[in-house]
C-alpha cells in the first residue's frame, strides 16, 4: 500500500500510519512519499512473492499435436533420431509465419470534386449535394438544346467517373512499391495457377527476393501441403524460403530470386553448348536424388517452367505444390496395380481421392492410367527424360493442343528422336521414356549413364 518516510505529525495519524506501514511490510508493495524534500517522489516497488503457487498453476506449452512439451524431452530424443540415420522432415526447423499488414506507398490522386461527384449515388442526401454543388445559371430560360447538351455532358462525365472508381477487389491488389514487413514489392515476374510472383527487395539489407502471393480463396490446404514439404528442404539447388507472411486476404512466401528466369525462357532466348547442358541436367538429377533419398519426396511436377536459374546459372528447383511423400507400402506394388487396375494391390481408398494434377506433357503414362497419385520415384524419372529431350530438341517429345490425343500419344509412347542426337544421348532418353515403368531407368542409372560422364 502506502509508506511514509517520516511519521505523520499528530496523534490522530498514528493509527493510520501504523496500519499502512504494517500492510506494506506484509506484501512488500507500497507507495513511498518523501516528506522531507520540497517535492514528492513516488517509488513503486516490485512485488516478490514468497511462493510459486501462481507459477505452478501455469500449464506447459503445447506441441503442434496438442500435447505438453518440454525442452528436456526434446533434447533427449533428438540425438537418438539423428544417430539412427533416419530422416524425418517434420523435425527440421520451420519457417516462422508472421501476421503482417500491407503499407501502401502508391496511391492514385484524389479526383477533383465537381457537381457530378455525387451523380452516381441515388439518395436524397446525394441529390442535395449534387444540386448544391451545381453552378448557378445566368438565365432561368435555358433552351432545350442546351439542356440536352448539358445532360449528355453530365452522362458522359458520370460514366467516366464510375469507370475509374476502383472496386473493392482492386483495392486489395498489391501494387508496385507496397511494403509488407521488411520487404518492398516491385513488378510482377510470373503467374501460377492460384498465385502471383513479384520481384522485391529486403529493406534492411537490400537483398533482391521473389515474393509469391497466394490469395485466400478457401483452398489453403493446397498451400499448407506445399509449405509442409518446401520448408523442410535444404539443398543448394532448391529455391529457399526466407519468410512466410500473412494478411487477412493472402499469404506471402518470400524466397530466393533467380535472375535468369526459368530454364524454358533461357532455352528460347539463348543457345547452350553441350557442356553447359550436361552441367544443368546433372544438377537437376542431383536435387531430385536429394528429394528421393534424403527427404522421401516425389516432386510430381518437374518441367522446364519449374526449373529456375540463379545469377550463376545454377539450377533452382521450385513449385512443390504437387509434391508427395513416398509411401513405401504402396510404391513397390503400384506397377502391378497399373497393369491390372482391378487387382487387389490397389492403395488404400484414402489415396484414390487425391487429385492427380501436374502438366500432362510431362506426366508419366502410369500416372495417366491411375486415378490416384502415384508415389513412385520413376514418375519423376519420366519427367527428367522429357526435360532432357526438350533441352536438345527445342520442343517436347509429346505435344498436342488436344488433351485426348496427347494422352493417347503418351500412353502409346509415340515420339521421334531427332537424328542430331548422339547415340549415347538417345539411349539415355529412350530409357527414361520407357512406357513400362519396370523397364525404365532408376535415378541411379540415369546419374551413372556414360553420357553424363
Amino acid at each position: 500500500m502506502h509508506t511514509y518516510s517520516t511519521q505523520p505529525k499528530g496523534n490522530n495519524n498514528d493509527h493510520f500510519y501504523n496500519y499502512y506501514k504494517g500492510n506494506n511490510d506484509d506484501n512488500g508493495l507500497g507507495l513511498h512519499i518523501d516528506t522531507l524534500s520540497l517535492g514528492i517522489d513516488f517509488q513503486q516497488q516490485r512485488r516478490q512473492p514468497n511462493d510459486l503457487t501462481l507459477l505452478d498453476s501455469c500449464e506447459p506449452p503445447l506441441t503442434p499435436n496438442g500435447s505438453p512439451s518440454s525442452s528436456s524431452s526434446s533434447a533427449a530424443t533428438s540425438p537418438a533420431l539423428k544417430d539412427s540415420g533416419v530422416y524425418i522432415p517434420h523435425t527440421h526447423h520451420r519457417v516462422a509465419r508472421n501476421k503482417s499488414a500491407i503499407t501502401r506507398k502508391t496511391s492514385a490522386p484524389s479526383p477533383q470534386v465537381t457537381c457530378q461527384s455525387w451523380e452516381h449515388l441515388k439518395s436524397p442526401a446525394a441529390s442535395f449535394l449534387a444540386s448544391f454543388a451545381s453552378p448557378t445559371t445566368s438565365s432561368s430560360n435555358t433552351s432545350s438544346a442546351e439542356s440536352t447538351s448539358t445532360t449528355s455532358t453530365t452522362t458522359t462525365t458520370t460514366t467516366t467517373t464510375s469507370t475509374h472508381r476502383p472496386s473493392l477487389s482492386t483495392f486489395f491488389e498489391e501494387q508496385q512499391g507496397d511494403e509488407i514487413d521488411d520487404y518492398v514489392m516491385n513488378q510482377i515476374i510470373g503467374y501460377g495457377g492460384f498465385s502471383t510472383v513479384r520481384k522485391g527487395y529486403c529493406i534492411s539489407n537490400g537483398q533482391t527476393v521473389a515474393i509469391k502471393i497466394i490469395r485466400k480463396n478457401g483452398q489453403e490446404s493446397t498451400l499448407e501441403q506445399e509449405l509442409e514439404v518446401w520448408q523442410t528442404l535444404d539443398h543448394d539447388n532448391v529455391v529457399r524460403i526466407q519468410k512466410v507472411l500473412e494478411t487477412d486476404y493472402a499469404t506471402y512466401v518470400v524466397c530466393d530470386y533467380c535472375a535468369n528466369g526459368t530454364l524454358l525462357q533461357h532455352l528460347l532466348s539463348h543457345s547452350l553448348d553441350l557442356c553447359e547442358k550436361k552441367r544443368l541436367f546433372s544438377q537437376l538429377c542431383s536435387v531430385v536424388d536429394y528429394l528421393h533419398r534424403k527427404c522421401n519426396v516425389i516432386h510430381k511436377d518437374i518441367k522446364l517452367d519449374n526449373i529456375l536459374l540463379d545469377d550463376d546459372m545454377n539450377i533452382k528447383l521450385c513449385d512443390f505444390g504437387l509434391a508427395v511423400y513416398q509411401r513405401h507400402s504402396v510404391a513397390p506394388t503400384h506397377l502391378a496395380q497399373v497393369a491390372r487396375p482391378g487387382s487387389p494391390l490397389s492403395p488404400p481408398s484414402t489415396t484414390t481421392t487425391c487429385a492427380v494434377g501436374g502438366s500432362l506433357a510431362y506426366c508419366a503414362p502410369e500416372q495417366i492410367k491411375a486415378s490416384y497419385v502415384l508415389t513412385c520415384p520413376k514418375t519423376d524419372v519420366w519427367s527428367l527424360g522429357v526435360v532432357l529431350f526438350a533441352m536438345f530438341a527445342g520442343r517436347l517429345p509429346f505435344d498436342d493442343d488436344y488433351d485426348v490425343r496427347l494422352r493417347s500419344t503418351i500412353l502409346n509412347g509415340h515420339y521421334q528422336i531427332p537424328d542430331t542426337f548422339s547415340s549415347s544421348l538417345a539411349d539415355l532418353i529412350s530409357h527414361c521414356l520407357q512406357s513400362d515403368p519396370s523397364q525404365r531407368y532408376s535415378l541411379d542409372q540415369v546419374m551413372n549413364h556414360p553420357w553424363l560422364k
